[in-house]
């Protein structure tokens, strides 16, 4: 028999203790309203929903070369490609960033990150590289070998519905999102940058959220 039928005072250790116990024994020992949720949760049955999705807090893309990397203009040409990637991903979620991240890795696995705080929120990947050059060009150390470079957007907030008189990106805006519109249908990079055609640098490639 169970133990609570031989003690009706013996401490209960298990779940299996409890689901054993009548509803009615436990009603007494602890309140209808505790009793009937213990009682519930004891035998798996619980009315709440499970939340499976999560605001994203930062999308990012990083790349981690097969061989050190020195050369600036080939750096800036992968922060160019990580950046186009981040920001045809902002656009996708319809959100934007307020900070630009770069992170580096250098030759003897040292690794720094470096961030900026927009004046206005972005989802463009020519603002988004423009930042992460300038953060990188400051980091450099005097062409200090790269083993990893990644470019993340932070501080994100809903996309701005309405736009002023003026938008300085208006040209770059419908530009990229012909770019998203030919990659939706014909797959990603089938449009890219003149200066990453014939791209030939070996590398690792990730992308994440948090």
């Amino acid at each position: 028999k169970p133990a609570w039928q031989h003690d009706p005072h013996c401490a209960m250790r298990t779940v299996g203790d409890v689901a054993a116990v009548p509803l009615d024994t436990l009603k007494r020992a602890i309140g209808p309203a505790n009793a009937a949720r213990l009682h519930d949760l004891a035998w798996g049955r619980d009315p709440r929903t499970i939340e499976l999705s999560r605001d994203e807090k930062s999308i990012g893309h990083e790349t981690t070369f097969e061989a050190d990397i020195t050369d600036a203009v080939a750096l800036h040409r992968e922060l160019l490609r990580l950046s186009d990637a981040v920001g045809a991903r902002l656009r996708r979620a319809g959100v934007q960033a307020r900070t630009v991240a770069l992170k580096l890795r250098f030759d003897d696995f040292t690794t720094i990150t470096r961030s900026r705080t927009l004046a206005e929120p972005t989802d463009l990947g020519k603002r988004i590289y423009e930042e992460a050059r300038t953060l990188y060009d400051a980091a450099a150390d005097g062409g200090r070998p790269v083993r990893l470079i990644g470019v993340r957007a932070e501080g994100l907030v809903g996309a701005v519905a309405g736009l002023g008189l003026w938008d300085d990106d208006e040209q770059w805006r419908e530009v990229e999102g012909t770019v998203d519109a030919i990659g939706s249908r014909f797959g990603a990079g089938v449009v890219r940058p003149a200066t990453l055609l014939g791209q030939t640098q070996r590398r690792r490639i990730s992308g994440g959220d948090d």
